[in-house]
Order: C-alpha cells, then sequence, then structure tokens
C-alpha cells in the first residue's frame, strides 16, 4: 500500500486508506485474516510470497489477484520493486526534501513504477524561464521546489523593489539583474540555504580561530579614581584616534573598555588601543576573504561583475573566520545538500539547438516579444504563457507548435472580435503589457498555476490550457477560456491536416 495514503480501521470488517473523498478507497466485509494479510502489503514481499500468504489467509489465488488488481486500479497500491535509480545521485537532504512531492506523485500515478518515474522525468527535465519580476521569479522557485533539473532564466532588467514578493526575489538581490536575483533565491532553497558558488570551499582544512578576538584584562573591574569626573566622552578613546606619544594609551581608554553597564548586559568592547595588540582582529578586517560574496545572503553574481567590497566596523569584537563557512553543512568531507536541480542565468541562443528546452514559460515583465514568440513556433518548442495585469492573472495557452493554438491565433480571433485590435498591440508594443497592477496574491497565484500546468506537461500528463486558458479575475473566480485554432494563422501552414485544406470527396 502506498505510505502516503492514511489507513483508518472503520470496524472489524472495514478498512479504509486515505481521507479525501476522490482519493479514499474502503474495502468492506473483510474477515480477520483478510483484513491483516491487506495490511501486510507494506512491500517487503514479491508477489509469489503475497499470494501464498493470502491463500493461508483464506483467499484463493484468483480472488487475491482481483482485489490487488482493483487496488493498483484505484491509485493505492504500486510495486515496491522499482529501481529507486533516480534517487542514488540526490543527498539525504535533497531526498527528505522531495518527500511530499514524490508522495504526491506517487499517489497520482497508476503506472507500475509510481511517483519515481514522473520525478525521474522532472529532474531531466530542461526548462526556459522568459521574464523573473514578479510572477516569473516565483515560478523560477517553484520550478526548483519541484525538483526540475535544469532550469535557465532570461531576464536582463534590474532587481527594483517593486518586483519583490514573499516567494520570489528577495531585498538581497535588489541591484542585481533579475535573472541573477531568481537563479540566487532558487539555489539558496535546493541548495540546503546557501549559494553554490559563494562561501564554498574545500574540506576545512584551516585552524579555527577564536570567536573573541579582544584578551580580557585581569583585575580592571573598576575606572581609576577620579574618573567619575570627567566630561561624557572623555574615558573612552573613539577608535581612530592618535595614541598619546610614547605609544601607551591612556589610562581612561583602558578602564573604559572593560566596565561592565549597569544593567548586567555585557558592553561592547570598543577598539583597543595600537598598545594592545590584536593580532587575530586586524588581519580579517583588513583582509576579507575572497571566497564570501558581496554580502551575506545575497546572489550568485555573475562572471566579470566584480562583488561589493566587504567592510566592518571598527568597533566590532568579533570577527568571522576566514578559513571556514558557517553555512557550510558537511558529513565526512562532503556537501550534505548537494543541489540536484541546475538554475542557470541567461542562456545560448534557442536557434542553435545547443541548448534545447523541452519548455519555455513566458512571463513578461515588459510588452511580450513576438520576435521570441515567432521563433519559439518556428522551432517547434512547447511554450506556456503566463502574465498578470490590472487585477486580473492568466495563464495559457500551453502552445505545441503545429498541434495546438498559438499565440498567434489568440491575436487574430480578437482581430474578429475587435478590428482595431492590431492597432491596439502596435501602440502597447505587444501583448501582454507587462506586469502592471499585479498585487503579490496576484502574481503568487498565476506563478502556481503556470507551474502546475508546466510540470504536468513535463510529466507527460495533459493540460488543462492546451487550447485554452485559466483565467483569474479581481474577485479571485478562475474561470476557462477555449481558444480553437484560427483558419488563417500561419501556425498550421504547413500542417496536412490544417483546418484549411479539406479533401474532395471525389480526390480530383
Amino acid at each position: 500500500m502506498k505510505p502516503a495514503l492514511r489507513r483508518i480501521l472503520r470496524d472489524e470488517q472495514t478498512l479504509q486508506y486515505g481521507v479525501h473523498p476522490l482519493r479514499a478507497v474502503m474495502l468492506s466485509g473483510l474477515a480477520r485474516s483478510v483484513r491483516q494479510w491487506i495490511e501486510g502489503l507494506d512491500g517487503t514481499r514479491d508477489l509469489e510470497r503475497v499470494l501464498d500468504a493470502a491463500n493461508a489467509a483464506g483467499l484463493d489465488e484468483i480472488r487475491a489477484r482481483s482485489l490487488l488488481d482493483q487496488l493498483a486500479a484505484q491509485g493505492a497500491l504500486h510495486d515496491a520493486a522499482t529501481s529507486p535509480a533516480p534517487l542514488r545521485d540526490l543527498t539525504l537532504a535533497e531526498r527528505d526534501r522531495l518527500r511530499p512531492d514524490l508522495d504526491a506523485l506517487d499517489l497520482a500515478s497508476t503506472a507500475p513504477e509510481g511517483g519515481i518515474g514522473l520525478l525521474s522525468r522532472r529532474l531531466k527535465a530542461r526548462v526556459r524561464v522568459y521574464g523573473a519580476g514578479r510572477v516569473g521569479a516565483q515560478i523560477v522557485v517553484l520550478l526548483a521546489a519541484a525538483g526540475v533539473g535544469h532550469i535557465r532564466v532570461i531576464d536582463s532588467g534590474s532587481v527594483r523593489a517593486s518586483d519583490l514578493t514573499p516567494g520570489g526575489l528577495t531585498w538581497s538581490e535588489v541591484g542585481l539583474t533579475r535573472e541573477e536575483g531568481a537563479v540566487a533565491v532558487a539555489r539558496r532553497l535546493s541548495s540546503g540555504g546557501r549559494t553554490p558558488g559563494i562561501g564554498t570551499e574545500p574540506p576545512d582544512t584551516a585552524t579555527p580561530q577564536p570567536r573573541s578576538t579582544v584578551p580580557p584584562t585581569r583585575g580592571v573591574t573598576s575606572p581609576p579614581r577620579g574618573a567619575a569626573s570627567q566630561p561624557p566622552g572623555a574615558a573612552s578613546q573613539r577608535p581612530g584616534a592618535a595614541s598619546p606619544p610614547g605609544g601607551a594609551s591612556s589610562p581612561h581608554a583602558t578602564a573604559s573598555a572593560n566596565v561592565s553597564p549597569p544593567s548586567g548586559r555585557a558592553a561592547r568592547p570598543t577598539a583597543r588601543p595600537s598598545a594592545i595588540p590584536s593580532p587575530s582582529l586586524t588581519p580579517a578586517l583588513a583582509q576579507p576573504s575572497p571566497r564570501r560574496g558581496p554580502a551575506e545572503g545575497n546572489g550568485q553574481r555573475s562572471a566579470g561583475r566584480p562583488p561589493r567590497p566587504t567592510t566592518a566596523s571598527p568597533g566590532t569584537a568579533e570577527a568571522r573566520p576566514t578559513g571556514r563557512s558557517k553555512s557550510r553543512r558537511r558529513i565526512d568531507g562532503q556537501d550534505l545538500a548537494r543541489p540536484a536541480v541546475e538554475v542557470l542565468a541567461g542562456g545560448t541562443y534557442l536557434g542553435d539547438r545547443s541548448d534545447r528546452p523541452d519548455l519555455v514559460i513566458l512571463a513578461p515583465v515588459l510588452p511580450l516579444d513576438g520576435v521570441l514568440v515567432n521563433e519559439l513556433v518556428s522551432l517547434g518548442i512547447p511554450h506556456l504563457l503566463a502574465s498578470a495585469f490590472e487585477g486580473h492573472g492568466t495563464v495559457g495557452p500551453l502552445v505545441l507548435p503545429g498541434e495546438t493554438a498559438c499565440l498567434h491565433c489568440l491575436d487574430l480571433t480578437r482581430r474578429d472580435h475587435d478590428p482595431a485590435w492590431p492597432i491596439v498591440t502596435a501602440r502597447l508594443g505587444g501583448y501582454p503589457p507587462g506586469e502592471i497592477a499585479c498585487d503579490t496574491t496576484l502574481a503568487t497565484l498565476v506563478a502556481a498555476e503556470a507551474v502546475g500546468h508546466a510540470l504536468a506537461h513535463l510529466e507527460g500528463r495533459e493540460s488543462a490550457v492546451t487550447n485554452g486558458t485559466m483565467e483569474v479575475t479581481p474577485d479571485w473566480r478562475w474561470k476557462r477560456g477555449s481558444w480553437p485554432v484560427h483558419p488563417q494563422c500561419r501556425c498550421m501552414r504547413n500542417n496536412p491536416y490544417s483546418l484549411r485544406m479539406v479533401m474532395s470527396p471525389h480526390r480530383d
């Protein structure tokens, strides 16, 4: 039995697996021995031994096989002999992260390989996302979270504060390009909380430095006599101030650095004068480690972009060790969370066919590029449109070139209803016009819906947005719109079964 299904014993003769009304399977009229036989279907025995156990429970082979077939048809039973080869390259952390997705795939599949086969297709899939704004960045993150193996993000615009969403770009990515920002967020999710390429180094061989770099001074517990009469600020020396002649520091400055505040909290030590050596503090502040990124939590910057210099305040009492990264998670010298997905910024020209994607998702931040759409159709690459503007969101159509309605079919249909539609699209520079009045909830809904249909296509299942769209209205209602192939569209010009080509009954 599939482990994700909850087992519920209704009574001594009724057993239920699953809770949801559309998923649950109920077996009634079971003898106690038969019920125990069903509960023992845990994947540890082969079919021959299972049938022998059924015979011992009083169930003949024909009835036992019939019951097993019914359970498999209902999606409650799968073959435990399925090879776990697709999971061998995943670390334990990645398996734990993808476990809920694997359980959901297992429940949705009635094939013998179950969810492992579908997850294998995800891990081998290649997807490109054009546009990484409020909608596109969340699409990238969701694809990476779902286990899509190869993702490329194309969007050279800069991250602005208006692009930030809870499931997408964050404040850490402001100033990067949107493609770099989306890649950084997706990598942090799929690599155990750190961004590969930032803060990575070989196995730790350096000796960790002590956390406190200012040695305590014993015997100094109170300021010297007469310190109370000093004016405020005169009892401590400011960082960077000149030392008294001879290299000796003021006794007031030495004492004030070790005075405990009245509240009982530890005082933050100020910078030590030059007379007291601090060998580990000076190199850590003057020479930041080259392996660290521009800032803690920032995304991966592209090659050729210089990292932002890292500085530390003079009053910092603790220096971050340079020989060990705080975000490293290693066991026996190996990464605990090696990413199972590859997320990259930018990509080669689609026409050279060096990196042909299985699916392209269009999430335009600006008006949709018609040249890109024409290239996708001519190259025969499936593509899905996801847009949100003016309080309305649309997912679809999923275009299978030469088979289903394309985006130009939709424009021709709109032109049939509005003769001035070509002028409108020309004035806009493309349709959809981009992310206009796209609030956070709308962007999240559209992104989740788009990823759901994208995963269905990658797994070989039929999508509801083929020859159609799913639209969310300002009152948060979803509705489906149908878009048939337009007879005048060039997408069917080379199709021998086009709607415009009709064979004569006399074949003349």
